[in-house]
């Protein structure tokens, strides 16, 4: 199982269902992207998939247009930008989705490895 979580085409499924999973935790700094405004409290969010499609957002890239945003996903970027809370676009739109569950605290830092934990 460790290993198809670290694939690219991993996702996480429930019920026939895929879901996009965010979590927002009391540690992170409020110039984080995942950061709960002084709730000390974590939230697991469980985003279906296809509520992307039900949206019409585009697909994922690895590049933004960030003065004069083309689509959502741009604003959205401009948005937490603007805010102070920019977050990590990667260089490709190809990389596990294990890494988006669960972010480091700082840029600088390593992916959280959360699934290596599981069988213990």
């Amino acid at each position: 199982m460790i290993q198809e979580i670290e694939n690219s085409k991993w996702v996480f499924e429930l019920n026939n269902m895929t879901f996009f999973i965010t979590t927002f935790l009391p540690l992170y700094p409020p110039d984080h992207s995942r950061y709960t405004f002084g709730i000390d409290e974590c939230f697991i969010l469980f985003q279906p998939e296809v509520s992307f499609a039900f949206h019409n957002l585009p697909q994922d890239t690895a590049s933004t247009n960030w003065t004069e945003p083309r689509n959502i996903r741009d604003k959205i970027r401009i948005k937490f930008k603007q805010a102070n809370r920019e977050y990590l676009i990667r260089d490709t739109t190809s990389y596990p989705m294990c890494y988006e569950m669960i972010k480091p605290v700082s840029k600088s830092e390593e992916i959280v490895n959360w699934w290596k934990y599981l069988n213990k």
